[in-house]
């Protein structure tokens, strides 16, 4: 029997849409339901209503030759060279104070009038107070984690210090009292004249280290508040062998101290 003319339930027969007989004379193709699709979808889909999406435009497209990169290749290179220095301090572990309960480094800034300010930071070192003093004071270990220093290391002697941030500058020995206070004047005698006073205090089997600097310019004080608390965190590795990441943590604290308030 022809099922385009089946007989129905009530015995008439069943005449089906016309788009159905030109579907079955083959001058229509009806979408398919995709797989999956449900039971009204499928119905839709055999009745011929839904409409068809036409593919799209397919593009090949394919890389420039090797020499067209040259200039490329020539200007990632010149970035790539000015760049890796600074990457390169990346693979240092910086501890997290918070998971570190030894690292204890607390800092305050306070003006000392309308153009000069002072910078105190502080921490708690697991070692004696004798250990502690001989890493401020003697300069093959304090390259290891403030300064390269040399001139006349006795008291009202003159220094020349390069600080690991770069600065470099002339000093004057104040007081050098072994094993618990330093007194250095940087660039005496100059409008940029500024004190850098040391503190060791013991406590138990670990040293408390507490140092002050005055005279800063009041406009960038966050800077060498940030330089400090770095230097201090140095401090901190050379006593456990580990390298300097003074620029890392200075660029990292820079943003903390400026929104420090003045004490």
């Amino acid at each position: 029997m022809d099922i385009a003319s089946r007989p129905s339930v009530d015995g008439h027969r069943r005449t089906q849409p016309e788009i159905v007989r030109q579907q079955r004379a083959g001058s229509r193709r009806l979408p398919r339901a995709p797989l999956g699709a449900s039971t009204g979808r499928r119905a839709l889909c055999a009745a011929g209503l839904p409409g068809q999406r036409q593919p799209a435009q397919r593009r090949t497209r394919s890389l420039r030759r090797p020499e067209q990169l040259a200039d490329a290749d020539t200007w990632i290179g010149r970035a790539r060279a000015r760049w890796q220095s600074r990457l390169d301090i990346l693979h240092i572990e910086i501890p997290d104070e918070k998971e570190d309960p030894q690292m204890k480094t607390t800092a305050t800034m306070r003006a000392l009038d309308e153009r000069r300010g002072a910078v105190r930071v502080e921490d708690v070192y697991a070692t004696d107070i004798d250990d502690l003093w001989e890493a401020c004071t003697t300069p093959e270990r304090l390259a290891r984690w403030i300064a390269g220093l040399s001139g006349d290391l006795r008291v009202g002697g003159t220094i020349h210090a390069t600080f690991t941030s770069t600065w470099t500058g002339d000093g004057r020995i104040e007081i050098c009292d072994r094993p618990d206070h330093l007194l250095l004047t940087m660039e005496p005698g100059t409008d940029d004249q500024a004190e850098i006073e040391a503190w060791l205090i013991e406590e138990g089997d670990m040293t408390r280290l507490v140092v002050e600097e005055r005279g800063l310019p009041l406009d960038g004080l966050h800077f060498h508040g940030a330089g400090w608390q770095a230097h201090l965190e140095d401090l901190r590795r050379s006593l456990a062998g580990e390298p300097s990441a003074w620029k890392l943590r200075w660029t990292q604290l820079n943003p903390v101290y400026e929104a420090m308030p003045l004490s």
